[in-house]
């Protein structure tokens, strides 16, 4: 009767891992399905898209549309980034254009290279894009002045006077600087280099 008694429990032990199989199988095929799920998922999300050169110049044109000028701020990116780079890969390219035409001081090879060309360039210039900005906004400047002296028969625009005061002040700053790198008088210190052009100068002590 004992061998009788035993065989119950040896098919209810059977029974029992058979169950805990069909659990762990079930699980992992869900899992698995999940994953599978998760993976198709990723794959249907749509890739982003690096923004190639003519993408930011269809931005830059919709840009000047609406401010009427192509002179985007670097803080404003990252159209503001892209311009700042047209400018720095055009004075690289200026570079490789001396090099070619066998300029004895610069040497084509230690020119680091550009992706500007005479396509890019082209298109650029046609909307209106400033190469030399600094240069453009001390012309405005100049210009703003010219308008100030008509008006009030002198130069000395106020330090509170916006922007243009505040340029003025630093032209004078500037000329400090030029004329001490050119002084005979050693004693004469004055700290930094001058951004200021033999030309601008000129320009200013005519007026």
């Amino acid at each position: 009767s004992e061998e009788f008694d035993l065989i119950p429990q040896i098919s209810e032990k059977r029974s029992k891992t058979n169950s805990s199989v069909k659990s762990k199988s079930s699980t992992t095929s869900i899992q698995t399905r999940k994953s599978t799920l998760t993976n198709d998922e990723k794959s249907s999300k749509p890739k982003t898209r690096r923004a190639t050169w003519n993408d930011r110049y269809q931005d830059l044109c919709k840009y000047k549309q609406m401010h009427g000028h192509c002179n985007v701020p670097q803080s404003q990116k990252p159209l503001g980034t892209w311009v700042n780079t047209q400018r720095i890969e055009h004075a690289r390219y200026l570079l490789h254009q001396k090099a070619r035409g066998n300029d004895p001081v610069t040497s084509e090879n230690s020119i680091p290279q550009t992706s500007m060309t005479p396509e890019r360039k082209a298109a650029l210039e046609e909307i209106g894009f400033v190469w030399d900005y600094n240069g453009y906004m001390w012309e405005l400047r100049y210009k703003e002045l010219l308008d100030f002296k008509a008006a009030n028969n002198h130069c000395c625009v106020p330090r509170s006077a916006g922007s243009l005061g505040a340029w003025v002040e630093k032209q004078r700053s500037e000329y400090k600087k030029f004329d001490a790198a050119f002084s005979e008088k050693e004693d004469q210190e004055v700290d930094g280099k001058s951004s200021a052009k033999e030309k601008n100068i000129t320009i200013l002590t005519k007026e």
